[in-house]
């Protein structure tokens, strides 16, 4: 069985999470069409997919 790795990302209200997950999204991105990421450094594998869920009916994000 491959393995899966899984993180869960929670805090209060205006902790931030968003804005995490568009940075790193952002920067999965760059990596993945051979563009420099803008960090001191960076690793990711190859990824099949990216799931993301936000219940835009309760939260402005």
């Amino acid at each position: 069985m491959p393995r899966r790795d899984v993180c869960f990302l929670t805090g209060p209200n205006m902790a931030g999470k968003s804005t995490y997950m568009k940075t790193l999204g952002m920067a999965v991105y760059l990596a993945h069409v051979g563009l420099p990421v803008p960090a001191d450094r960076h690793e990711n594998g190859s990824f099949s997919g990216v799931i993301f869920n936000d219940q835009f009916h309760y939260s402005g994000s």
